[in-house]
């Protein structure tokens, strides 16, 4: 579910990157799909698909984990989490990324229509 939503966010955007050194910042140009719906809608995608990788990572880490942890009980006393207590771990990443992923949403800003004369 996680990496079909980043698909879909990824497809959704098409973002060009491009450097402003003048003010230290970077421009995001959308060229997917999205730019036909909106600004908002494409600045959603794009945090929702940054974010969403971030999450795919810390869940493939805590999958390692847990793999680890099995393959050390076999040699003991095997000991099995609770099922209530693996979903819980593996729904804090995705707690812990929201506000991430709001901030990035709320920091994004339109262009200003002197930074586009400048790079068209």
């Amino acid at each position: 579910l996680i990496d079909l939503t980043t698909a879909a966010a990824s497809a959704l955007t098409a973002v060009r990157v491009m450097e402003n050194r003048d003010e230290h910042t970077a421009l995001f140009v959308f060229l997917g799909p999205c730019s036909f719906i909106g600004n908002n809608f494409c600045r959603m995608c794009q945090a929702i698909a940054v974010n969403m990788v971030e999450h795919s990572s810390l869940v493939l880490l805590l999958s390692f984990v847990y793999r680890l942890h099995i393959l050390q009980d076999t040699l003991s006393v095997r000991y099995t989490p609770p099922r209530t207590l693996i979903w819980l771990i593996c729904a804090l990443p995705l707690l812990l990324i929201v506000p991430l992923m709001v901030g990035n949403y709320i920091e994004q800003k339109p262009v200003t229509d002197e930074g586009r004369r400048r790079f068209h």
